[in-house]
């Protein structure tokens, strides 16, 4: 058993090399895997559209713009019932706000580092009794937050960006107050396809009032950047089936269109 594990120690620097990457194939950086961010933010005059699809006719769409190399800004907003026969549509009660600033770059041995907040989170905005809380989305927003990344290269042939960060919800804490840990990693299975997964601790959402059940959130998917433009994402979220109320996984398509001014 030692003899194997000083073998696989020994190629392990072969196999895995530290690269200064860019966190996506194309004009943007990976700046999110599926809900958790990433240290990679637009560079500056780059800017983004984004649409989400969700449950329950459920839309969010936003817009991100890089106003300097290293800082980023974004506002997003939506609702639920818009897709379908629903009458009523229940548009969030208010614009989500990302504010992304990379206080330290990627170098070949040490991960960046991103520090911002984002007051969006994902899924229906709750607001009726049917819930033990009220006034919070389904999967809550990250608040304040700080996230590392770090992006190597397997055999020199395929990308992997390993992501590790902690936040505090300063404001939908009606239910858990708790501070936060959430990590991810993408694999590039080529110079298109991403494979993608994440796992939120929710430890700000495992209380007895809260809508999490204490197992966290893993949330599978996969990403094709069919242009350097372009992105679109299938999410398969709530793996663990940790959300009160989920009946199976839950579906979510993503779509990324970026540009320059």
């Amino acid at each position: 058993m030692k003899r194997y594990l000083i073998i696989f120690l020994c190629l392990l620097p072969i196999i895995v090399s530290g690269q200064e990457q860019e966190y996506f194939h194309g004009r943007a950086q990976l700046k999110s895997l599926i809900d958790i961010p990433t240290a990679g933010v637009n560079a500056k005059g780059d800017y983004d559209f984004e649409i989400r699809i969700f449950h329950d006719g459920g839309i969010l769409g936003g817009f991100a713009v890089g106003l300097f190399d290293r800082f980023s800004l974004g506002v997003y907003f939506g609702g639920t019932g818009i897709i379908g026969n629903d009458s009523d549509i229940e548009w969030n009660e208010f614009p989500g706000v990302l504010a992304k600033y990379r206080l330290i770059e990627e170098s070949i041995f040490f991960p960046a580092l991103a520090i911002g907040y984002s007051s969006q989170g994902y899924g229906q905005y709750m607001t009726d009794s049917t819930y033990v809380v009220e006034s919070r989305y389904r999967i809550k927003a990250r608040g304040l937050f700080a996230v590392f990344s770090k992006n190597y290269m397997m055999m020199n042939t395929h990308q992997m960006g390993i992501h590790f960060g902690v936040n505090k919800n300063t404001f939908e804490t009606e239910d858990d107050k708790d501070f936060n840990i959430f990590a991810g990693i993408d694999f590039g299975l080529n110079e298109e396809l991403f494979l993608l997964c994440e796992y939120d601790l929710a430890l700000d959402d495992n209380s007895d009032d809260a809508l999490g059940e204490g197992r966290g959130y893993l949330n599978m998917g996969v990403r094709w950047g069919f242009s350097d433009r372009f992105a679109l994402q299938f999410h398969f979220k709530d793996v663990l089936s940790n959300h009160r109320d989920t009946k199976t996984i839950e579906r979510e398509i993503r779509l990324v269109y970026i540009e320059s001014l």
